[in-house]
């Protein structure tokens, strides 16, 4: 009884997520001078939900692309304060993750950019 359970546990750990919920946690590619560079050592760089864990961005990136993730490294970009006349405000932060592909494994879609 208890092997079955734990089988089960790992085959949910497994499964993939849903279109919907993969391209609510992958926002949007981020095309920049840097992520270009990234992009010939097999790395991308895309915008992602502030919630988003290492492991639902692997499972999406592999749902969306097709394509086998070695690793995902996070990096919070903090919110800047900006002012125009007497009017002050911020740019909201916002949450990246850079992806790592296997190699001989390509994203057309960011390279295409």
């Amino acid at each position: 009884m208890r092997d079955n359970e734990q089988s089960e546990k790992k085959e949910l750990k497994r499964a993939k997520l849903s279109k919907d919920k993969a391209s609510s946690i992958i926002k949007r590619p981020l095309i920049t001078e840097k992520s270009s560079f990234l992009g010939a050592e097999n790395k991308y760089v895309f915008a992602i939900a502030k919630n988003a864990t290492k492991n639902e961005i692997k499972k999406a990136i592999e749902g969306i692309y097709n394509v086998n993730v070695l690793s995902v490294n996070i990096i919070k970009v903090p919110a800047k304060s900006r002012r125009r006349g007497l009017v002050k405000g911020a740019k909201s932060g916002f949450k990246k993750a850079v992806v790592t592909v296997k190699q001989g494994e390509s994203i057309s879609e960011v390279k295409s950019s």
